[in-house]
Parts: C-alpha cells; sequence; structure tokens
C-alpha cells in the first residue's frame, strides 16, 4: 500500500514538474509568440539568428559563406526539432493518459514517464549539439566579439527568430 501512494506521488510530481517545464517552453506569448519559445530563458550561448542582424554581422565581420552555413545549419536544426517536438507531445499525451486511465497500473504509468524523459532529453542533447555547430563556424575571435556584444533588441532581428523551439536555444540577449 505504502508503494502504491509513493509511487501515485511521484507521478503526480512528476506530472507537475512536466506541466510547469510545458508552460515554462511557451513563455508569455505561448509557441512563437513575442517571447517565444526561449525569449525569457537566460542559458548560455549566443542570441538566436545573430547573423541576421547586420550590425552584428558587421561587427563581427561574418563572411556569406559563414551565414550560409549557419542558415543551414539552422534549417537542418529546425527539421529535426519538429520531430522531436511531434514526438515529445505524443509521449506528454499517453503519459497523462496512462495516468489517468492507469487503473493501479504503475508500470504503464512509470514507462510513459520514462519515454517523456527520454524524449524530452534528446531534445535538450539537439540544442545542445547546435549550439556547438553554430560555435565552430566562428572563429574564436568572432566568438568572443559575439559574447561581449550587446544583446539586440527584438526589433533589430530580420525576419523570425529561427532557433526558437521546445526546450532550447537561448533568447535574444541571453548569455
Amino acid at each position: 500500500m505504502k508503494m502504491k501512494i509513493s509511487l501515485i506521488a511521484l507521478a503526480c510530481a512528476l506530472l507537475l514538474a512536466l506541466t510547469a517545464f510545458a508552460l515554462a517552453e511557451e513563455g508569455p506569448g505561448g509557441p512563437g509568440g513575442p517571447e517565444g519559445m526561449h525569449g525569457g530563458h537566460h542559458r548560455p550561448g549566443p542570441p538566436p539568428a545573430f547573423w541576421r542582424d547586420p550590425q552584428l554581422v558587421q561587427l563581427l565581420g561574418l563572411t556569406s559563406d559563414q551565414i550560409k552555413t549557419l542558415d543551414d545549419l539552422e534549417y537542418n536544426f529546425h527539421d529535426q526539432e519538429i520531430t522531436l517536438r511531434a514526438e515529445m507531445e505524443k509521449a506528454h499525451l499517453r503519459f497523462e493518459r496512462a495516468y489517468r486511465d492507469g487503473g493501479g497500473n504503475d508500470q504503464e504509468v512509470l514507462q510513459a514517464a520514462h519515454r517523456l524523459a527520454d524524449v524530452q532529453s534528446q531534445m535538450f542533447i539537439l540544442h545542445a549539439e547546435q549550439q556547438l555547430k553554430v560555435r565552430k563556424v566562428l572563429s574564436a575571435e568572432q566568438w568572443k566579439k559575439l559574447m561581449a556584444a550587446p544583446p539586440p533588441m527584438h526589433g533589430g532581428m530580420q525576419g523570425p527568430c529561427p532557433m526558437q523551439g521546445h526546450g532550447g536555444m537561448p533568447g535574444p540577449g541571453a548569455r
């Protein structure tokens, strides 16, 4: 009996944490809103799509080849991110159903929780890999200048902030 209560308490805590995580990911504007998915987050790394800010392009001395490479990286990143985001939403849905309708099947709830955690981990790793790829496009001097540059204003970005997505890339000015 104690074990069952403990597992239910664990599942409730996990559900609350995941709900909080999902709400935090959406930000005040919701997905794609004014704050995007991480405009309010302060994570290490450059602001999203910094290569679309003419002032930063000039400050860093980015070449057209670097800008093309960054655009290509961004496209590939988003392609993978969309797939993982869909998987994460499905895993969350399955977790909620298992928890709600599990009928005391703790193993089913825990399996669904593990799957959700696995997909969230994959998303985190995808974002970390993207940051490392972006950093490799820049020279050491360009990276130092970018990290020391004042954060761009939202209006200074050209087009949408392309590196936005669940769980991941830093918002403008995040250092």
